[in-house]
């Protein structure tokens, strides 16, 4: 127990030298949370393991493009974050175009990131009852797909709505 002794000491002195330099504003700050932040890196023994192991990095990328769940893996999170993104850049101009006060964009925000919250949770979950990963990817796909059919089907109303309020120009000035 000796030996924790002096880290958590060092651990409360950086703790009370950062609490210290965040009541200061400037650059100041910024220099000591620097200075901090390298003296832990240098210094403590948590950041310093005894043996590490050396592992090249070009032959671990060459069996990384060479499996294919890798790249299956890469795809999934690839299509996933765009169904995400996609709906954020978007929603507020398919909200506009319904007068839809634009706190509902917000709340939907919150809805979105709890749904992820809930999917990691019951995700983890299953994992730790070592379900098999098709069976974790079909639900997930298929949720995304019928989203995306949902969003595409809004989309279609915006546009028809946004004809509908359209007022047709004479050509006269």
């Amino acid at each position: 127990m000796t030996g924790r002794r002096p880290t958590a000491l060092s651990g409360l002195a950086l703790y009370l030298l950062a609490s210290i330099a965040a009541l200061f504003s400037g650059s100041f700050s910024v220099l000591l949370a620097a200075l901090l932040l390298g003296y832990a890196g240098w210094q403590l023994p948590e950041t310093r393991p005894q043996q590490i192991a050396r592992i090249s990095f070009f032959g671990t990328l060459g069996k990384m493009t060479k499996d294919p769940d890798s790249w299956h893996s890469a795809l999934l999170v690839a299509l996933f974050n765009i169904c995400m993104f996609s709906y954020y850049q978007l929603a507020s101009f398919h909200f506009a175009a319904l007068e839809l006060p634009a706190q509902w964009l917000g709340y939907t925000g919150l809805v979105l990131a709890s749904g992820s919250v809930i999917g990691a949770a019951i995700n983890t979950f299953l994992i730790g009852r070592r379900w098999p990963v098709t069976a974790l990817l079909t639900p997930a796909c298929t949720l995304s797909l019928i989203g995306g059919v949902l969003v595409l089907l809004l989309a279609w109303r915006v546009v028809r709505s946004e004809r509908r309020l359209a007022i047709p120009s004479s050509g006269h000035a």
